[in-house]
């Protein structure tokens, strides 16, 4: 083959290892100490420069090493070398160290606690702060918390008052079917309201209620919850007895020169007979020289069974039964710490579509009366031969003495998933200091372990994590999980009764044989995963 003479504008795209006849004219099979520029050409590689030597615990080829940025562009440097003692260090680029902090001293530093953490450790940037995860731990569910309420109310809601109409009640024991108690009204000739036979069906099963009430007006000291009070005032809630005693406030505010009050949310708190402070705060930029707080009571309630709600009832009590109407709809609840499992039946001469009777289970999300008792829970069951539109809601009382069904979760399910397992963060508290502490993981509110299920890697080590189009993407077994959208530590639908885009995202790999993934990377267009053979 005859020489070939030809002029190069430069050796500027690096190493190729094709063969000669495939490579571009510009590439080289071999380039040393070199680094090849578009502008320069080939230059020759810069040195290594020492900054300053450090000499950290436990450190040596298997530690991890992560970079990160602060909200300056400050570049920091963070070593987890896996030791018990000191298993986190981060120093800037001009090698000055930084303390580091754990909320939990034992915890947070038992989760950094590995042997390779080269291999077992991973980290990721987000929201400025740095997100560790162990690659060995198997994260779990928080069974301390779990949705309270039960099936232990029933609702007779009077839909219609019609003229010459017997409206039947009945409530009978679960088990045995024994006669717990009736109602009968029939209205006459002249066309009766609904709410007047909710009141005759009322009397006929007020005797039912067993309960005796105990005033109980002066066992919350300090500024009277029912006036206005300042932001930071402090109540004390406590029992006259050795029986500990329930309370559920509610929380108002206003700004001073505002005639409407704003509801904030529930506290609830229990009392026994040393004492249990509750601190009145809503938020803690609202400054007393522009808002107001006010206190009301909402419920109390004593284990035995006692119960009573409204602020203008300051009760508590023993007793098997609470009976009670608000408007149109008669209330029948078994207050007993285990509650009597009970069935219900109405009839009515129109067709039974004058009276609805609801424990528990509704079909239709319109049956439901528009007043309630607080707390009361009811599965709107839709279609009987599908799980996919089944919703759970509560009833809520309102500032202005109304009240709204609002979607909830399914009484006794687990709420929280156990952070102490979960993903931890590195946040920069000061110019000096940095905290290792647990992430505060969005609870699930809403749904069933069908609609709103957790995250597949329950019970299983979670092997990657990654930022993809706005979510935080994790990789277990034979799983993508993915929180909702902008929202990342998140991982529960908002609603069971519709999908939004925003909703968290988990599937599995379709194949024919076990997927264990191990690595994820993420590109503009796309995300590739990376399996164990």
């Amino acid at each position: 083959m005859p020489l070939v003479s030809k002029t190069l504008p430069g050796l500027f795209n690096g190493v190729s290892q094709q063969p000669s006849a495939m490579r571009l004219e510009n590439q080289s099979d071999l380039q040393e100490n070199a680094v090849s520029d578009i502008v320069k050409g080939i230059s020759k590689r810069p040195g290594t420069a020492l900054i300053k030597t450090v000499s950290i615990k436990g450190l040596d080829v298997n530690s991890f090493t992560h970079v990160f940025e602060d909200e300056n562009d400050k570049k920091y440097l963070v070593i987890a070398t896996g030791d018990a003692q000191e298993p986190l260090k981060v120093m800037d680029m001009d090698g000055n160290e930084y303390t580091v902090e754990y909320t939990d001293e034992v915890k947070d530093r038992e989760y950094l606690t590995c042997s390779n953490p080269k291999s077992d450790l991973r980290a990721i940037n987000v929201d400025g702060d740095v997100v560790f995860l162990n690659r060995n731990i198997k994260p779990q569910i928080d069974e301390r918390y779990t949705q309270p309420g039960g099936i232990n109310s029933a609702l007779f809601h009077v839909k219609h008052g019609v003229a010459n109409c017997r409206y039947e009640i009945e409530l009978r024991e679960a088990a045995t079917n024994n006669l717990i108690k009736s109602a009968v009204y029939t209205t006459g000739t002249t066309a009766f309201s609904s709410l007047d036979v909710a009141n005759k069906l009322y009397e006929a099963l007020k005797s039912l209620e067993t309960i005796t009430y105990t005033d109980v007006t002066d066992w919350v000291s300090g500024d009277s919850p029912a006036a206005t009070t300042k932001l930071g005032t402090t109540l004390t809630a406590y029992s006259q007895t050795s029986v500990p005693v329930r309370f559920i406030f509610g929380l108002y505010y206003k700004q001073k020169d505002a005639t409407d009050w704003t509801y904030s949310k529930s506290v609830p708190v229990v009392g026994n007979n040393y004492g249990t402070t509750l601190d009145v705060m809503i938020a803690e930029d609202m400054s007393p020289d522009i808002y107001n707080i006010k206190v009301e009571v909402e419920a109390v309630h004593a284990p035995s069974g006692g119960y009573s709600g409204g602020p203008s009832r300051w009760m508590w009590g023993y007793g098997d039964w609470v009976v009670g109407i608000q408007d149109s709809t008669v209330y029948v609840k078994n207050v007993v710490e285990d509650h009597l499992t009970f069935k219900i039946k109405t009839a009515d001469g129109y067709g039974d579509n004058a009276l609805v009777g609801i424990l528990g289970e509704i079909n239709k999300f319109s049956d439901l009366p528009t007043k309630a008792v607080y707390g009361v829970v009811v599965k709107i069951g839709g279609d009987p031969e599908s799980q996919l539109d089944d919703y759970y809601v509560h009833y809520r009382a309102m500032s202005d003495g109304k009240g709204v069904w609002e979607e909830t979760l399914k009484p006794g399910s687990y709420t929280h998933m156990l952070t102490s397992t979960l993903p931890h963060k590195l946040i920069k508290k000061d110019a000096t200091t940095f905290t290792f502490q647990e992430i505060s993981w969005s609870s699930r509110e809403v749904g069933d372990d069908y609609s709103n299920p957790f995250p597949s890697f329950i019970g299983k080590p979670i092997k990657d994590i990654f930022f993809h189009r706005n979510r935080l993407g994790f990789i277990s077994g034979g799983n993508v999980i993915f929180s909702r959208s902008g929202d990342f530590y998140n991982l529960f639908v908002s609603t069971a009764t519709d999908i939004l885009d925003n909703d968290p995202i988990d599937v599995s790999l379709l194949n024919n044989i076990g997927v264990s993934l191990q690595h994820a990377c993420t590109f503009a267009n796309g995300l590739v995963l990376f399996a164990k053979d």
